[in-house]
Formats: structure tokens, sequence, C-alpha cells
């Protein structure tokens, strides 16, 4: 890293903690250091909605708040697009922490058609990570 170049605490506790083969996780509002295998163990399971990032108009089922019908939607292309969409969370946020593309992580992402929604097992750390790329 290059002097002067800001960087996030979130992203220089990581690269501290990483030297020397640690991890954290933030648990009850705390920050606790941990080894990487520890972390591991500590995943979560969340629920997200994504289908207004999926479908051409926002997706969603009829007599749910804020989500109407879309009629017409191409099921093919709705695959396509959450296919790119868990793509770029595994390239994008923390890839070593994924399943599968080379690495030894235990983060999961599938999706369910159903509700529309992305259902991801991962740490509290990745959890916040992808909350404030959502909440964007």
């Amino acid at each position: 890293m290059s002097p002067g170049i800001p960087v996030s605490a979130r992203t220089a506790l990581k690269m501290a903690l990483g030297n020397h083969g640690l991890t954290y996780v933030i648990k009850d509002n705390t920050i606790q250091v941990v080894t990487r295998d520890k972390a591991a163990t500590m995943m979560e399971t969340r629920v997200y909605y994504i289908g207004d990032l999926v479908t051409p108009h926002g997706g969603g089922f009829i007599g749910v708040p804020g989500h109407g019908a879309v009629p017409n939607t191409d099921p093919d292309q709705v695959k396509k697009n959450v296919d790119q969409l868990i793509k770029q969370i595994k390239e994008s946020i923390d890839p070593p922490s994924w399943k599968g593309g080379g690495s030894d992580g235990k983060g999961e992402v599938t999706y369910h058609a159903a509700s529309m929604a992305l259902i991801v097992k991962s740490s509290a750390e990745v959890h916040g990570m992808m909350a404030n790329t959502f909440n964007k």
C-alpha cells in the first residue's frame, strides 16, 4: 500500500490481522479478534430481497407492499441477472470468504426464486459489507 492512500478502518484492521493469520468478527456490537478457522464457524444466515435488482420493473408479488406484480418477466433473463449479481458479490465482497473459485472459504450464496431473495451464509463482517453495498 502506498503512503497517502486513505483506507477504511475495516481494511486497515483486516490487513493488520491478516499478516498474523487472524481476522475479526463483530458480535454484540463488539469487535472480536479470532483465528480464520474460528471465524468460519461463526457464520450467520441472512436473507436479502433482490427482486428490485434482477427484474426490469422491480419484481415482486401481488399483495406485498412496495412490490407490484411484473407482467411478462422473462425467467431466463432474471436467472442471468441473479447469476451476475451473485458473481459480482463473490468477486467484490471478501472474495476469499466464499466457497469455490479456488478459495477455502465457507460462505455460500443461494437464490430462492419464489421469494426473489438471496440466502447468504457468511460471517457478520461480510454481511456488514453486503449491507453497505446494497444500501448505497
